[in-house]
């Protein structure tokens, strides 16, 4: 099996899910959308997924190398682990928390996400961008911040589907 094989969780399948799930979320605001939190969430969003199309580039191709290459120098394989966490642990984390504080605050400020949510969201992002790159669990947060949004907006699109509920027509 080569290194570069893609299981069903790569970084890949990851950023294509997390591009669409800013779709959905555009969507969702639909025009009570505040342009200078669209524009600070939509670019930390791309950011976030150029960062993790980076690291895992970074991370794929020197594992590629080292596995097709034993003279391929450790030091340089360490380097390539270095780099990819680093964008990952530190630069991803901060875009991640820039996402997170702006979606909370759009969300917040249009009624399309409970204050209860926004509270999340908001200890979330704090989480993110105060903590040093070292604590493991604090990675776990945003996809956990990502799932609880993505079940409120699932939750919330199929009441207002169902006959009866919403808007009459």
């Amino acid at each position: 099996m080569s290194v570069l094989s893609e299981p069903c969780c790569s970084p890949r399948s990851a950023g294509i899910a997390f591009l669409w799930f800013i779709g959905v979320i555009r969507n969702h605001l639909g025009e009570r959308e505040d342009k200078f939190f669209a524009t600070v969430f939509l670019g930390s969003g791309l950011l976030l997924v150029g960062i993790l199309f980076t690291a895992a580039a970074v991370m794929g191709s020197a594992l590629f190398v080292y596995s097709e290459s034993p003279a391929f120098p450790r030091d340089t394989l360490r380097i390539a682990l270095v780099l990819a966490s680093t964008l990952l642990v530190t630069f991803g984390a901060r875009m991640a928390a820039v996402f997170t504080l702006s979606v909370t605050m759009v969300g917040l400020r249009t009624g399309l996400v409970p204050r209860w949510l926004s509270v999340i969201g908001i200890v979330c992002a704090a989480a993110l961008l105060l903590t040093p790159p070292a604590p493991k669990l604090t990675q776990l947060i945003f996809p956990l911040w990502v799932l609880i949004l993505s079940l409120h907006i699932l939750v919330v699109s199929m009441r207002s589907s169902t006959p009866g509920a919403g808007d009459p027509r």
